[in-house]
């Protein structure tokens, strides 16, 4: 394994992963890793696992951004293409311009302000954060 792999497997198991993921963790590349994060928010963003600092620190952004990964950026009516996003301490507007369904997981201190066409289907999981819906 990776030394990435390797340090990310022991801390997620510090952080109770279950024993199906530990038995079936094999030596991930990074763009794996990344893939594994989409796969899963629910568990990683509830144990803020990683940290934002450990991504940012670990990961290509432009990497994290092709997947749909945003941290601590300023994001000025992004198009998204990706169906998962993770959004955590951002700002700005993300806009749905296609017929798809999308679902964001936002976190942090994030504002974000969506714009979604009219058969675009936007879900919204919000995680430690304050919602004010916009009329």
């Amino acid at each position: 394994m990776s030394n990435l792999s390797d340090n990310l497997k022991q801390m997620a198991i510090n952080n109770g992963l279950c024993q199906d993921h530990i038995k079936s963790w094999r030596n991930y590349s990074d763009e794996e890793l990344i893939e594994y994060y989409v796969t899963n928010p629910c568990w990683c963003i509830e144990r803020n696992f990683p940290s934002n600092k450990f991504i940012i620190d670990n990961f290509i952004q432009s990497d994290l951004n092709k997947h749909g990964i945003f941290i601590n950026d300023k994001l000025t009516d992004k198009d998204i293409k990706n169906n998962t996003l993770i959004i955590s301490d951002c700002v700005g507007e993300i806009g749905v311009n296609a017929y798809r369904v999308v679902r964001a997981y936002v976190s942090g201190n994030s504002h974000i302000k969506f714009k979604i066409i009219e058969n675009a289907i936007l879900i919204v999981d919000c995680y430690n954060l304050l919602v004010y819906p916009l009329y």
